[in-house]
């Protein structure tokens, strides 16, 4: 095969694509755990339409426990150092395995970031830079940051107490320091306010002890108001949303809107998040989708992304929003250093037409396995786009200098 012919013609088919996506840009997308499946899947933010498996258990391996990394994935949040940090528990049966693993925003795996902490279930980072973790029967754990001078390390300074459903964490002006608000699954059900040193602060268990409703995930929205879901209402596959403006002084929660005119089908929600326009997202475990909901009225808004679309199979916790094309995923930049440019080129020159095993750093793109003419399109598409501003579409001369230039570089290769 001519190979340096097949170059040449997918750059200049390229030009046709700056012109047709020029003004585009790219909608954030939605990462849910697929507990189910032992998968993270990745979905378009405003059109719930599946995007790709984002993270899979059955190419990861296993982990010192014996046990395989991703198996039963359940929180997830996305770190101060932009990665992705997802909480498995590892499949083996065993109650006393799993930890937490660390993903670049495009999917590939990092590390084990920390086996501290087991049979975790909700996850979240606080404005302190570390992980505050839910482990069943023993309450938030904290796990020091990818910042910390020993990161992945349990924190000496925190102490966990009383058993866990969810975990928010915040900063609390009145005690100077990072509190958070852990959701009680039993005795009726409560929210707690608690401090690093494991004392509760405040209780709030209106109108969960009054209506029987179970809190199970929490999260401060865009608005600064803190929402919870429930479940176990009456009847018990209705979905109840609860707010409480706690910074504002309010000190008890009030149910928003309607609260259980969902649809029927959705039971047991878990994990709580928000898309770019501050509608509700709620992941429901049993019937396998991710609903939306109005913060307005807390109308139901239908499903973002439909009952088991993309193999989707009990979602867990784990529901976050990955921002559109940062500096570790914009599509052409295989250095991550945050801009498409010459060194980008020169990277996929160097490994064109490799046939299986490319990674996104050798200029693999489209994740095929290979390094080939639609990656070098994708290239040439966001050619000089950097992280923050968007692509740039370069002039017609341009595309032919960097056309030649990556010839170049192909020819010194195959010589």
């Amino acid at each position: 095969m001519n190979y340096t012919k097949t170059f040449i013609t997918c750059l200049l088919s390229a030009l046709v694509v700056l012109v047709v996506t020029a003004g585009t840009s790219d909608a954030g997308s939605l990462l849910v755990s697929s507990k189910g499946t032992n998968q993270i899947l990745q979905y378009n933010l405003e059109t719930g339409a599946f995007e790709k498996v984002f993270a899979d258990a059955a190419v990861l391996g296993s982990d010192p426990q014996g046990g395989n990394l991703l198996t039963e994935p359940t929180g997830m949040d996305i770190g101060p150092d932009g990665n992705v940090y997802v909480a498995y528990r590892d499949g083996i049966g065993d109650p006393t395995t799993g930890g937490v693993l660390r993903f670049a925003p495009n999917g590939t795996f990092i590390d084990i970031f920390s086996l501290a902490v087991t049979n975790i279930g909700d996850m979240d980072f606080g404005p302190d830079g570390n992980m505050y973790v839910t482990k069943s029967g023993s309450g938030v754990h904290c796990i020091l940051g990818p910042d910390s001078a020993t990161p992945g390390e349990l924190d000496p300074n925190h102490t966990s107490i009383g058993a866990v459903g969810a975990v928010e964490p915040f900063f609390n002006a009145t005690e100077d320091a990072v509190t958070y608000f852990r959701s009680i699954t039993h005795a009726g059900g409560q929210v707690r306010v608690s401090n690093k040193g494991g004392t509760t602060l405040e209780i709030f268990d209106v109108p969960f002890a009054t209506q029987t409703d179970v809190p199970w995930g929490v999260e401060i929205g865009p608005d600064n108001i803190l929402y919870c879901v429930s479940n176990n209402a009456s009847p018990p596959t209705d979905v109840a949303i609860y707010t409480m403006d706690y910074f504002g002084g309010e000190t008890e929660f009030t149910q928003l809107g309607d609260g259980h005119d969902a649809d029927p089908a959705l039971d047991m929600p878990l994990g709580i998040a928000f898309d770019d326009d501050g509608n509700i997202l709620v992941s429901s475990h049993n019937s396998s989708s991710v609903a939306k909901f109005s913060t307005v009225d807390g109308t139901f808004l239908g499903n973002l992304v439909e009952p088991e679309a993309g193999g989707l199979l009990n979602p867990h916790y784990g529901l976050t929003v990955l921002p559109p094309a940062g500096p570790a995923d914009l599509p052409g930049d295989a250095n991550y250093d945050g801009v498409v440019n010459d060194a980008d080129a020169e990277i996929l020159a160097d490994n064109w037409m490799t046939a299986t095993g490319a990674s996104w750093g050798m200029g693999d793109f489209n994740e095929d396995g290979a390094v080939d003419d639609i990656d070098a399109t994708i290239l040439a598409t966001n050619w000089q786009a950097a992280a923050a501003g968007g692509s740039s579409v370069p002039e017609p001369s341009t595309l032919v200098l960097l056309t030649c230039g990556l010839l170049a570089l192909l020819l010194r290769r195959r010589s």
